[in-house]
């Protein structure tokens, strides 16, 4: 009631224009007009139609689109504009002010013609103008900024167009080279001098190759241009392709590759298998480059349609400060003999695509204990049938891990009847650091105790652990 004795007293103010916005925009007039309503603000009681303004007031068709997000958040306060000068047909100008309102669920709009001083009407003008000026000098700094906008764009075409010409002008010859190469290295004739030399040329025509691949890629997702591409493929065959040319690198170099994949999978999820396949490669070949002694890891995990992939190895690590750092574009952490194997690129492209898939590229890392790379993003399964790894083959992965010691193995299995999983995961962390043939058993039994599922844990130990012999006749 308060309200509307309110409303009514302000709507017989001659100076004031009460007015509520109804709901299909238009204003009300609440008691009577002043005379100057439609002097100087003709179209206020129109309906106010999306992309049409109030072109009789710029000032306040802005002040009216703040009032309705005022409106429209519910509270019941004042919304208070700041003084604007009107100028009429004979050049005469005239202050007003406008406050919004909020009464219950009605929304007041409040305009004012203001009194102020000569010099306070001054002030208010000269406020205008600047703003006006300040105004247009936006408007053209906005402008300035599409033009270089529209000149950078079209630089960065022309320079994509150019390193594809490029790329391919090199490519083409380089690739005859290498191929030429591999020929010679193996024709019967050759000598071992000789081969050496010709696999120094091939290694260094692969590189330049590499490089100019990973250069490629980059200005393509720079420019926007390389396209996500989704489709079904084989998760489980996938993992075990990767993780096979691993294999061969790991022995090359002396070192341990151990991989876990989850017994159970989708057979089929849908997702980039190409551009997944560049980012574990560039991560796996990483780990391997900078882990000289030890092993490297790879660790998938699938739950709800979201794989992660896990890279982790026993390398130098990286420094806090760099952490960073190794995703920009040509930055190389490490130090200087392996910074000039690669291009630099490979962890700046892996973020990026794993961004554009959806995903998600972290690390973490202290120098000495190595370094975890970890690609998250969902791989959606393209149907319900699962894929779960033969008998056989399953009997040839229990069959290649070796257990610790029984004393070990018991006081793991004594461990699960108790349930004690924090004591567990810290001793079997421990063989990681034991004996490097303990590793792949570390590994599965890490795998377990991360999802806490005892029961699977105390199956596994108990795989290693055969049963006491029955006793003999006579015996007992």
């Amino acid at each position: 009631m308060d309200n509307e004795i309110s409303l009514t007293e302000l709507s017989f103010i001659s100076d004031i224009a009460v007015m509520e916005r109804r709901e299909d925009g238009a204003f009300q007039i609440i008691g009577t007009a002043p005379a100057w309503l439609d002097r100087f603000f003709p179209k206020i009681t129109l309906k106010r139609q999306e992309g049409i303004s109030y072109e009789d007031s710029p000032f306040l068709d802005q002040f009216i689109c703040d009032a309705e997000a005022f409106w429209d958040a519910g509270v019941e306060k004042k919304l208070k504009s700041g003084a604007w000068i009107e100028t009429d047909d004979a050049e005469n100008e005239f202050p007003f002010e406008a406050t919004a309102v909020l009464l219950g669920k009605r929304k007041i709009l409040l305009i004012e013609a203001a009194h102020y001083s000569y010099e306070e009407k001054q002030q208010i003008i000269q406020t205008g103008r600047d703003l006006a000026l300040a105004y247009h000098h936006l408007e053209q700094t906005e402008a300035e900024l599409r033009k270089a906008k529209q000149a950078a764009d079209h630089a960065n075409h022309a320079k994509s167009e150019f390193l594809a010409s490029l790329s391919h002008e090199l490519r083409t010859p380089l690739n005859a080279i290498s191929g030429y190469t591999q020929i010679l290295i193996k024709h019967p004739s050759v000598t071992e001098f000789q081969s050496e030399r010709l696999n120094i040329i091939r290694k260094s025509t692969d590189h330049i190759l590499y490089l100019i691949n990973d250069i490629l890629d980059l200005a393509k997702i720079e420019a926007g241009r390389l396209e996500i591409e989704r489709a079904e493929f084989h998760l489980r065959n996938f993992l075990k392709d990767i993780a096979e040319m691993f294999e061969v690198q790991a022995e090359q170099k002396k070192i341990e590759f151990v991989y876990h994949i989850p017994m159970q999978l989708p057979k089929l999820v849908i997702g980039d298998e190409t551009r997944l396949r560049q980012v574990l490669i560039n991560l796996l070949g990483n780990a391997i480059k900078f882990t000289d002694k030890g092993c490297v890891m790879l660790n998938a995990e699938y739950h709800n349609g979201r794989a992660c992939f896990e890279v982790s190895d026993t390398g130098r690590g990286i420094n806090a400060d760099e952490l960073e750092k190794i995703f920009s574009p040509f930055y190389q952490a490490g130090y200087y003999p392996k910074m000039t194997e690669g291009t630099g690129l490979g962890l700046s492209i892996s973020k990026k695509l794993t961004q554009m898939m959806g995903g998600e590229l972290t690390v973490q890392s202290n120098m000495g204990h190595g370094s975890v790379f970890r690609v998250g993003l969902d791989l959606p399964a393209a149907n319900a049938e699962t894929d779960e790894p033969d008998t056989e083959a399953l009997k040839k992965q229990t069959d290649i891990l070796i257990p610790p010691s029984p004393e070990e193995l018991s006081i793991l299995i004594n461990l699960v009847q108790i349930g004690d999983i924090k004591t567990i995961r810290q001793r079997t962390e421990a063989l990681f650091q034991q004996d490097k043939q303990l590793i792949p058993f570390a590994t599965e039994l890490i795998h377990l105790v991360k999802e806490f599922q005892m029961s699977k844990i105390r199956v596994f130990l108990n795989s290693f652990n055969p049963p006491p012999s029955p006793p003999r006749n006579g015996e007992g």
